[in-house]
């Protein structure tokens, strides 16, 4: 048997270890940026999770006549979803529907409908050969919301159909939702803990490029610290980077922060795969922070405003 399936899977940043001690004045000081100072970084909870994939998993479009399965036994391809999100932590709650029309004309019916709100993210598909002919097992649609809180990392919605009993499709949906961690006090940065900050950023290929400097302005600081602050706990899980070969983790941007006497310094790293923001302080390593390249951004028009690239 062949059998051929079109597979993605979303691949994140692993979490850095959380630091065992860090000095109780960082902690309260960031506790507090936490209450208002500072942004604070959007998180949810496993419950919150639960609760919205059982919403979402009323929105699924499917043919007039569909109804629950009531059956004992689902075929193989029924037992778990068709693809999974490669990330860290995700929750799948799924139903399945038996059907008044075939597999083929289901799958018709999911081609020409979608969800409202939701956008047409793929296909894939699964089948046998007999005799050289293709026996289809399995075919499925993904979708994605066009619009997904600030507390989430990705939300998507699997449509999976495959032959049944006497000519009727049977159809699995699957939602899965990846969502942010809770962001700890200790990982917040304030600015006012800062002299300076040394901007780092790094460029490869033919016209690679390494430009630097250092910034005193409160006003930088301030900005930086923001933006960072405002930026989630990264998902974890795995990352392909078949462009750069395993292991690739090329830096884009180093942001490396100054204390002023008495508090810690802090370090922070860009990486292209698996992307991501590195953040330490006090020499105490941070759950890794998402990267939505606002940092980047920054850097480069900080360092291009008044340097000429370096080769």
């Amino acid at each position: 048997m062949t059998k051929n399936v079109i597979r993605r899977s979303l691949a994140a940043v692993g979490l850095a270890a959380l630091a065992l001690g860090v000095a109780a004045d960082l902690a309260a000081a960031a506790a507090q940026s936490a209450d208002g100072h500072y942004p604070r970084a959007p998180f949810a909870t496993r419950a919150e999770s639960l609760r919205l994939a059982r919403k979402l998993l009323a929105r699924a479009m499917l043919p007039p006549g569909t109804r629950r399965f009531q059956g004992k036994k689902l075929p193989a391809a029924l037992n778990a979803p068709p693809e999974e999100l490669g990330a860290s932590p995700l929750i799948d709650v799924h139903r399945v529907f038996t059907e008044q029309w075939s597999m083929r004309r289901t799958v018709r019916f999911l081609n020409h409908h979608r969800p409202a709100g939701w956008s047409y993210y793929g296909t894939g598909y699964g089948y046998q050969l007999d005799h050289g002919k293709q026996i289809p097992l399995q075919e499925y649609a993904t979708y994605r919301p066009k619009q997904v809180g600030p507390a989430f990392s990705v939300v998507e919605m699997l449509v999976n159909v495959v032959p049944g009993r006497h000519g009727h499709a049977l159809t699995r949906v699957d939602i899965q939702v990846v969502w942010y961690r809770h962001r700890p006090a200790a990982a917040y940065l304030i600015a006012r803990h800062f002299r300076a900050v040394r901007v780092d950023e790094f460029g490869y290929g033919p016209h690679g490029r390494h430009l630097k400097r250092t910034f005193r302005q409160h006003a930088i600081i301030d900005k930086l610290t923001r933006v960072l602050n405002a930026e989630p706990v990264a998902p974890g899980g795995t990352w392909s980077c078949p462009m750069f070969g395993p292991g690739y983790n090329g830096q884009t941007v180093k942001l490396t922060f100054n204390p002023v006497k008495g508090k810690a310094g802090a370090i922070v790293t860009g990486y292209i795969c698996p992307p991501g923001y590195e953040l330490s302080i006090g020499g105490h390593n941070q759950p890794t922070l998402a990267d939505n390249g606002k940092i980047e951004k920054i850097a480069d028009k900080l360092l291009r405003g008044s340097h000429q690239p370096k080769r």
